[in-house]
């Protein structure tokens, strides 16, 4: 191979190492560790794996999603699905300098002498950390090249290589896995120490994903989902079984969902697996979570909770259009606990919150802190990268896809997690008998004795974990990616002239057409008139769907609509500039 290839090659994964991994650099600079002799003690692997930790995260939003309206932002999938995305343009296929820190880990820890179950301790955590970024890989690329030693400039069959197929990286993955589960130790309690319950947490999640996206993406001929869906349950059965974990709750059903993403601090939290530590008055420590000043949530979202007594929302007559105070009444308590509703005061302020019509209406409040100052730009909340909720709807969900769930193992599951909000328990008979119509349209491809349960599990897990990162994963995996590109819908409104969406009764907003076209609200009192908010149709950002009424519709889906090429969009193409370095890669399925 050429030497000037290898050179960019190797330049490329120490630019990507530099660029993502700042923090870590300065703990342990690998000259520094080449140069001492660093692998002497088990301290010393300990000192080493403490920048793994950096690579975990959580989310606080469901970007470009069947959750979320207008994101003022944009972000990648938003250009995939408006056709922007080409190899060209498309940032990626990065993070290498990651991967090999990884495994000059894994290359010199045996030159360690110690406690052996240290040391496979954090080997286990090593393994882990490989098996999330090559995770990452298959989500994104389908297939990848599978590396597991410390690229160097000699090693130019290994540089220079095509990707190894899906199923060879997903079994190397799985073995990393299932060693970390088997190696890493007990966490003793500290909810920011990684553990076996971690690497158990993650089987449960990427196994469910791995065997769901097999079972339904024929087009890959891969008919081992099952093996994956087993994987999962008994990962997540292992975890249900510790008894270590439980899921939150003081036992007020109106504020512990809400309260349980606010907290300051998850260390005697039992419902985390794994928390993330930030700290206040640290910029260094803390997170964006900006909630509300760029999206809105869904009607489609809205319209997934159930009423207080178990039934649909949609079976309702004339769900469709009621008003924003009326969508609001006798729902799952978790609705009004994740969007801001008619009365709802931000943090610390007197008065009432009033819509954002140019978003849609419904607007995010999950993850806003109390402390409203605080929980914008330098949030000192703590994440939760793993919880046990997430463990539970894993474990019914690939128990439904296998098709040996229980009403036991939905009482020892979704039971739980509609506990916390004084939900009435799903039951298993009575959803097989009568599937939710709207939610075999939205997802027409589930099938079998257990349609029912896996429709109502999907509806639970897009309720329980809305604004957590999750969504556009999901429909990913249950093939499920031309929803995606719908023009999503905000609030229903009956005509133009004002509102009242504070529920006291008198008038906080106007949408009318332009401020010339003031006849709607002329009957409006003066000192009435005067407190509106004024939305103008006319400014642009949004309009109605039938002109004059109808549901919010953001203009950017309208100008520029959507689609979703299947099944090209379930993955990203690779830029083209690391095809030239490495004419042997190939891009993904249709790019």
């Amino acid at each position: 191979m050429n030497k000037n290839i290898i050179l960019i090659l190797l330049c490329t994964f120490l630019i990507t190492f530099i660029s993502c991994d700042d923090d870590f650099l300065q703990r342990i600079p690998e000259t520094k560790i080449t140069e001492l002799g660093f692998f002497n003690s088990v301290k010393d692997l300990e000192t080493y794996t403490n920048g793994f930790y950096d690579h975990f995260g959580a989310g606080s939003r469901d970007l470009t999603t069947d959750d979320q309206t207008r994101y003022s932002e944009g972000d990648e999938l938003a250009r995939k699905l408006k056709g922007l995305m080409t190899p060209a343009n498309v940032g990626g296929w990065g993070g290498w300098g990651t991967l090999r820190n990884i495994n000059y880990f894994l290359a010199n820890y045996e030159k360690v002498e110690g406690d052996e179950a240290e040391i496979k301790h954090f080997v286990g955590f090593a393994r882990l950390a490989r098996a999330r970024w090559y995770i990452g890989m298959i989500k994104r690329y389908g297939k990848a090249p599978w590396y597991e030693t410390p690229l160097g400039v000699d090693d130019q069959e290994l540089l220079y290589k095509t990707q190894e197929s899906r199923e060879f990286v997903v079994g190397k993955i799985m073995e990393d896995l299932e060693f970390a589960a088997l190696n890493l130790k007990v966490d003793g309690g500290m909810r920011s120490k990684i553990s076996k319950w971690v690497a158990l947490a993650e089987i449960s999640r990427f196994a469910l994903y791995e065997g769901t996206f097999r079972k339904y993406h024929d087009e890959l001929n891969l008919t081992d989902g099952d093996a994956f869906l087993t994987k999962s349950a008994a990962a997540s059965k292992q975890i249900m079984d510790s008894g270590r974990y439980g899921i939150y709750s003081t036992g007020n059903s109106d504020e512990d969902y809400n309260n349980f993403f606010k907290q300051d601090d998850y260390s005697g939290n039992n419902e985390v697996i794994l928390q993330i530590e930030y700290r206040k008055g640290d910029p260094s420590r803390t997170h964006q979570t900006v909630v509300y000043f760029y999206w809105g949530l869904t009607k489609a979202l809205a319209d997934s909770y159930l009423m207080t007594d178990g039934t649909q929302f949609t079976s309702l007559p004339g769900f469709n259009t009621k008003t924003y105070e009326e969508v609001f009444v006798n729902r799952d308590p978790r609705m009004k606990q994740t969007m801001m509703y008619p009365g709802y005061k931000y943090p610390n302020e007197k008065n009432p919150y009033k819509i954002t019509a140019t978003y849609g209406g419904y607007t995010q409040q999950k993850f806003l802190h109390d402390d409203k100052d605080q929980s914008q730009w330098n949030a000192p909340t703590d994440m939760a990268a793993y919880r046990y909720a997430e463990v539970l709807l894993n474990y019914a969900e690939a128990k439904a896809e296998l098709g040996t769930i229980t009403q036991l193992d939905i009482d020892a599951s979704i039971k739980l997690i509609r506990d916390r909000v004084a939900m009435p328990n799903l039951n298993l008979a009575s959803a097989n008998a009568r599937p939710d119509m709207v939610q075999i349209e939205y997802y027409p491809n589930v099938s079998g004795a257990n349609k029912g349960v896996i429709l109502e599990i999907r509806r639970e897990r897009r309720v329980e974990l809305a604004c957590e990162g999750f969504r556009a994963t999901d429909m990913y995996r249950w093939k499920c990616g031309t929803t995606l590109a719908k023009a999503q819908l905000g609030m229903y409104v009956s005509e133009l002239g004002e509102m009242d969406v504070t529920g006291d009764g008198t008038p906080d907003i106007a949408i009318l057409r332009s401020p010339s076209e003031t006849g709607p609200i002329a009957d409006v009192a003066a000192d009435v008139k005067s407190k509106l908010v004024m939305y103008y149709i006319s400014n642009g950002g949004f309009s109605l769907t039938e002109d004059s009424k109808g549901y919010i519709q953001m203009d950017s889906d309208r100008d520029q609509p959507k689609s979703f090429v299947e099944p090209q969009y379930y993955y990203s193409p690779i830029p083209n500039s690391h095809l030239v370095v490495n004419p042997k890669l190939t891009q993904p399925t249709g790019w």
